[in-house]
């Protein structure tokens, strides 16, 4: 396996002598991964080139994107790992998410975080390098504290009892004549009925997907145990009433908007089982078997800064989250809250504690802070500048974000753009 770090340009220099071995014995070429198939989004590139001589070079780049895959014609496995993770420290990827879905209004902008191919043959990794599922377990268990708040959905089910001295329903025959009338149970009947209830088969799949988020307490970093198990521990109370029932996957979908976070934990829920289903030893194991798969970094650090800007700015749309525009356009965050009106633009680049933002980065951000329809959002007159503030990873800056601090450093030569670091939780 070919291991690299997410967004590193690598060129003509090897990575250690195996690897630079092999992929000097490849023919001449292009191997690439890209992210939902989609050409503009490129997880990870390995071009190798070979000059008239015959003699062989290679250039390696990773975009914002951490996972396992098989690149077609390389004939090994690639992982990537998150950029700032160094030999003393590294970035949890686990924290970030826990914290980013620790605010409901992030359940509506999960789309897109993930792309995970179930259609190619499990990747084997070690137990540690298996980022996906306990990502996987945590959205599902933060999901479902979601609901549980809001309260599980009772709808009526089918359920079988041999009533005592009473009929209810439809008397069901056969298991009347088996188990009360050649038993001579005389005061007992066998029936069928519907009964208005938690006991569905939603909650009780559900419940079962909860298992496994049990079982996996152990396997999660020692900084999340606790966290998660007190979500755990306010969740579980919810399904006293369900019954456990097992499953391989559930198909039904939730129509009543009301209970949308049904259909959400659906989909995370059969995800879960279909990667429990490559791993069916009860052998506690060093090596897992999970689907190639890609986690898009940049978003789950706008998720997470948008979380943070949320606790200073809690009111109703005093943040507002990937707004769209006419035209393709599409800002990260917008500020409306008084004093404090601005366009955010989340830009996943440590290099920016000590560099300015590039060129490109402050023209995207002047687009957002001129166009008309976010002058409309924030109540300004067209004479007035709207400020832009880019917030970026910096492992040394503070964990939290502070409402003075965010327009306290300017950037070089123009006017009203700033910007702010936020440190990203380590392991």
């Amino acid at each position: 396996m070919i291991s690299l770090i997410e967004h590193f340009q690598h060129y003509r220099r090897s990575l250690d002598e195996d690897t630079d071995s092999y992929l000097r014995s490849l023919p001449a070429g292009n191997f690439k991964r890209c992210f939902q198939d989609n050409e503009e989004k490129p997880c990870c590139s390995i071009n190798i080139k070979e000059d008239v001589s015959g003699a062989k070079t290679y250039e390696i780049e990773t975009s914002y994107f951490i996972g396992v895959d098989r690149i077609r014609g390389l004939g090994r496995s690639i992982i990537v790992e998150p950029k700032i993770n160094t030999v003393d420290s590294e970035v949890n990827v686990f924290a970030m998410l826990f914290e980013a879905l620790s605010d409901y209004e992030n359940f509506k902008h999960l789309d897109g975080l993930y792309d995970i191919n179930f259609d190619s043959e499990p990747i084997i990794v070690h137990q540690k390098n298996d980022v996906l599922t306990p990502f996987l377990l945590i959205q599902f268990v933060q999901t479902l504290a979601a609901l549980v708040k809001k309260g599980l959905k009772k709808s009526y089910y089918r359920t079988t009892q041999n009533l005592e001295s009473k009929i209810k329903g439809k008397i069901l025959v056969k298991d009347q004549i088996n188990k009360n009338v050649l038993k001579n149970n005389k005061t007992k009947t066998f029936c069928e009925f519907e009964v208005f209830g938690f006991d569905t088969a939603q909650n009780q799949f559900l419940k079962y997907v909860l298992k496994f988020v049990k079982v996996n307490l152990n396997k999660y970093p020692v900084e999340l145990r606790a966290a998660i198990s007190d979500v755990f521990n306010f969740i579980q109370p919810a399904f006293g009433n369900v019954s456990d029932c097992s499953f391989t996957k559930f198909s039904t979908r939730e129509k009543n908007p009301f209970y949308s976070e049904y259909n959400h934990l659906f989909e995370v829920g059969n995800l879960i089982l279909k990667i429990q289903g490559f791993n069916t030893s009860n052998k506690v194991a060093l090596k897992r078997k999970i689907p190639p798969h890609w986690i898009d970094m940049s978003m789950l650090f706008e998720l997470y800064v948008f979380k943070k800007l949320r606790d200073i700015f809690p009111l109703k749309n005093e943040a507002i989250y990937h707004r769209k525009f006419l035209g393709g356009k599409e800002t990260d965050i917008i500020i409306t809250s008084d004093n404090f009106e601005c366009v955010v633009d989340c830009k996943y680049k440590p290099r920016y504690a000590n560099l300015d933002p590039s060129l490109e980065d402050y023209r995207q951000l002047a687009g957002y802070c001129r166009m008309k329809s976010v002058y409309k959002i924030l109540g300004k007159p067209f004479s007035e500048v709207i400020k832009g503030l880019i917030i970026y990873s910096d492992q040394n800056a503070a964990l939290d974000i502070k409402k003075e601090d965010l327009f306290k450093s300017n950037a070089y030569e123009y006017v009203d753009f700033f910007k702010i670091g936020i440190k990203l939780p380590e392991k």
